[in-house]
């Protein structure tokens, strides 16, 4: 990504890197995230391992949130199957 001055430094893509002929030195590519284009990195797609590790993560993320909605899920149904045990025996109560 030389070609289009993207890089990234600490895990964050930033633009405005120097052709490597031109780079001073390593602290060069270390630029802070606010001395590129007035603090704001231009918006980078990311690469395909990095956007494949991203959409993991977010499925492992919808993942667990499923199990926590099936989880209140049996929680409620639980709740029901009481209720209508409750029910039942008020009605077979009130029949003798």
């Amino acid at each position: 990504m030389t070609k289009l001055n993207i890089f990234q430094v600490n895990s964050v893509w930033q633009l405005g890197r120097l052709d490597q002929a031109n780079e001073k030195d390593e602290q060069d590519l270390q630029l802070a995230q606010e001395d590129v284009q007035g603090g704001q990195p231009e918006s980078v797609i990311p690469n395909q391992t990095e956007l494949l590790t991203q959409i993991w993560v977010e499925m492992q993320n919808m993942q667990e949130s499923m199990r926590n909605i099936n989880t209140r899920i049996d929680m409620v149904d639980q709740r029901i199957e009481r209720i209508w045990d409750t029910l039942d025996d008020i009605q077979r109560h009130q029949g003798h």
